[in-house]
């Protein structure tokens, strides 16, 4: 019913988890046992999933348990003092945002260097991404591998930018736009 996951990095811990609630337990399991990434990141230990809700005795929406989540934790006390963020929290909170969490080198620059693979034009190409730049593209197909490097390498992985780099591959029928969906959002 719940994931997690945790970074340390320049003193600090980064950790981020999910739960389960009513989820396609078919598609996660699908996407647990993708081999198509390589990656020198600490490899995840799948377990069997379920949701949260095949355990509950009481009939119960997404949007209910939701709730029910948000008033147990901001709740600072028994006597039930609701924990209220201030407008310099808030502050602080967008700031971090703006000054890091929302930035491309955060997301993508500092991630581990990994490998995918994806099909292009019935073709499966490998991807070698270091430090968020497309440095390596291997295909079977010498044609294919051409193309792909003249437009991708050496280019971040930034939806923008790459969405520039494809305008020629359309007249060699190769759907750039999906591709670069791909690499940009589902390494």
């Amino acid at each position: 019913i719940s994931g997690n996951a945790q970074s340390f990095h320049k003193g600090r811990v980064i950790h981020h988890g999910t739960l389960l609630f009513n989820s396609n337990l078919k598609a996660i399991h699908h996407l647990l046992k993708n081999k198509q990434s390589k990656s020198k990141a600490i490899q995840s230990r799948p377990a069997n999933t379920k949701n949260i809700k095949d355990f509950l005795f009481i009939e119960a929406t997404t949007e209910s348990f939701m709730q029910f989540l948000v008033d147990e934790i901001l709740y600072n006390d028994v006597s039930n003092n609701t924990l209220e963020l201030t407008n310099e929290d808030t502050f602080v909170i967008k700031q971090m945002i703006k000054d890091k969490y929302a930035k491309w080198e955060w997301n993508f620059g500092i991630s581990a260097n990994f490998s995918t693979t994806k099909k292009v034009n019935h073709q499966m190409v490998t991807f070698t991404i270091k430090k968020g730049i497309i440095t390596h593209i291997k295909s079977k197909d010498s044609t294919l591998n051409d193309i792909l490097k003249d437009a991708l390498i050496n280019k971040p992985l930034r939806f923008n930018i790459l969405k520039k780099s494809i305008s020629h591959l359309d007249y060699h029928h190769i759907d750039g736009e999906r591709l670069i969906e791909k690499l940009c959002f589902y390494p």
